[in-house]
């Protein structure tokens, strides 16, 4: 066979693919007579070539993108290691030797997306106007003072102080619902309301037209109707120095020991114990009509700042827990399972928000918190997500918000 040179090659060039084809087909024809039955054997042999390079260049640029995608996974999780976010742990966030001092803003970064408001919402209260975000429109509330308290649920607003407690349809009519001189509280889903008055604790079912009475007894004067633990009452005295549970059958059970217990739509509720300077959050049983401390859930400092303003989600899943500068999402179950393992773990917190330091946090979803901050208003979500509440015109931040049963 004869040695085909390509045409004007100077010495040490290399060969050019367009070269090495022209080459080919040269060879190819001058053996055509010998092979007659194949048509344009260069051409099929060039693009066998060709698909054969196309083919390596495709593998080598998934190759090289698997390469910088491993990296830059690698990297990220260097940073979250170092950084110390790593939210399976228990002590994420909380700082070396119980430190308060938690950082919250992310460094700012050319990558971050913009952060998009979203809108209002949840109610907010200014005096006796009351700002309906499903309306979109001010209502007028039918009684006004320091010491009332706003809920809303499926039927309206119920409003409440020492002269009364109301009930304000959404459709702009009121109906009176208990005299002057009752303390109340209302169910996770906004269908029954406790009330006391004096020695007696009454139940009702909450409808359009106003109470049906469910069951009602004695208890020990100064018991203050504070929540629900499933279907139970959860009482507590005026300084919250004991705590009882009343149960539909007429069954009472009163304890001592925690600072703060709080409702829950579950059988099993949780509190805060304090206890030589360390402040923990715990899980309490009421299921028997007894509440008997049964797991701890995580101690920490801030636990006891803002316990007082501090809201269980409507599933009973998390507690949105204030402190100055913030607050803490925990994960309650996630907390019991954590201080099972390690009873110096803190708390199992899934996010933190900006948050005022006098500010009470309204859950508007199961997994959707709503808090002032910086003289506005703040969505936190359980997954982390933080995004700030555009005010409708004409209301102002840092109004009380309005919790919601329902």
């Amino acid at each position: 066979m004869t040695a085909v040179r390509p045409a004007e090659r100077l010495p040490g060039q290399a060969t050019t693919e367009a070269d090495a084809a022209a080459a080919l087909r040269g060879l190819f024809d001058r053996q055509a007579d010998a092979i007659p039955l194949a048509e344009d054997i260069a051409g099929i042999a060039v693009g066998r070539a060709q698909r054969i390079r196309s083919r390596r260049l495709t593998t080598s640029g998934i190759a090289a993108t698997l390469v910088f995608v491993l990296v830059l996974t690698a990297a990220v999780s260097l940073r979250a290691w170092s950084t110390g976010e790593d939210r399976d742990s228990p002590l994420h966030g909380l700082g070396m030797a119980g430190d308060p001092q938690v950082a919250f803003d992310l460094e700012p970064s050319e990558f971050t997306a913009p952060v998009q408001p979203v809108g209002m919402l949840v109610d907010v209260r200014v005096g006796d106007r009351l700002w309906d975000a499903t309306e979109g429109k001010w209502r007028t509330l039918v009684v006004d003072g320091a010491d009332l308290t706003v809920v809303r649920t499926r039927l309206g607003w119920l409003a409440g102080d020492e002269s009364g407690l109301w009930l304000m349809r959404t459709q702009g009519t009121a109906v009176q619902l208990l005299p002057g001189g009752e303390r109340w509280t209302v169910n996770a889903d906004g269908t029954q309301i406790a009330a006391v008055a004096g020695t007696t604790l009454r139940l009702a079912k909450l409808t359009v037209t106003g109470l049906q009475d469910i069951a009602s007894s004695t208890v020990v004067a100064g018991d203050i109707p504070v929540g629900f633990v499933s279907t139970s009452v959860l009482l507590a005295t005026a300084d919250r120095g004991r705590y009882a549970i009343w149960r539909q059958n007429g069954g009472y059970r009163s304890t001592t020991g925690y600072v703060q217990l709080f409702g829950s739509p579950r059988f099993d509720t949780f509190g805060v114990v304090s206890s030589g300077g360390t402040t923990c959050l715990v899980q309490a049983a009421a299921a028997t009509g007894q509440i008997k401390l049964q797991a701890y859930a995580g101690c920490h400092e801030l636990l006891g700042s803002g316990v007082e303003r501090a809201a269980v989600s409507p599933d009973g899943r998390y507690l949105a827990s204030p402190f100055p500068g913030g607050m803490w999402i925990i994960d309650l179950d996630r907390s019991v399972a954590s201080a099972g393992k390690d009873h110096k773990a803190g708390p199992t917190w899934v996010a933190s928000c900006s948050a005022d330091g006098t500010a009470t946090p309204v859950w508007i979803s199961t997994d959707t918190v709503v808090v002032g901050a910086n003289n506005g208003y703040v969505a936190c979500g359980v997954d982390g997500g933080q995004r700030p509440i555009a005010l409708p015109s004409g209301v102002p931040g840092g109004a009380e918000l309005v919790p919601i049963r329902r």
